[in-house]
């Protein structure tokens, strides 16, 4: 019997939301849910909010607004995203090959780059579990990083563990706001 793909894929639109902190209404639009999984639940659960939202997930998919693809290799644009949301998908894999002796975390530092870039003046990139180990090298003047805990995770066993490997807390969300540098006064 085969497994039934990741547990994640199955959370809650609702969850997803409270896990990253973020209010539909608070979302700048269009918004990308990267790793969306196959029903696009939170793709679904937007729309319905009557936001424009679309998902990529590398599972085959006949939902609505939901794109099949390798979300390392599809193209994302250059600031056409005012949000993007990766609940326990991308930052999780990019984790994962941070972690793994033979991994290719590279790759998943340039394809985070490339998300950022993708982001419109002001947009947001929304994710769980964190990347410290990234996050604290990207330019202040650029990006806002805001870190919010994850209810009922700070401190448990897991927290614990990950610390341990990690070096510091990953699990939290985070969002990572694309500064508008343009309307700065120049200096």
């Amino acid at each position: 019997m085969g497994s039934p793909g990741p547990v994640c894929a199955y959370y809650s639109a609702e969850l997803q939301l409270r896990v990253l902190h973020a209010e539909p209404a608070s979302l700048l639009e269009p918004i990308l849910d990267l790793g969306c999984g196959p029903a696009g639940t939170l793709v679904a659960y937007l729309r319905q909010q009557g936001l424009e939202a679309w998902g990529l997930d590398r599972a085959p998919s006949s939902a609505p607004h939901v794109q099949s693809g390798d979300w390392l290799e599809s193209p994302l644009g250059s600031a056409r995203w005012g949000t993007i949301i990766s609940h326990m998908a991308f930052s999780n894999h990019f984790l994962r090959e941070h972690l793994h002796p033979s991994g290719n975390p590279e790759r998943y530092a340039r394809r985070y780059m490339q998300v950022l870039g993708a982001l419109k003046p002001a947009g947001s990139f929304l994710y769980a579990p964190g990347l410290p180990f990234l996050e604290q090298h990207l330019p202040a003047e650029r990006y806002c990083v805001e870190r919010s805990a994850v209810q009922d995770v700070a401190g448990s066993f897991v927290d614990q563990a990950l610390r341990d490997r990690v070096g510091e807390a990953v699990l939290y969300a985070c969002r990572v706001t694309r500064r508008d540098v343009s309307a700065a006064p120049a200096v």
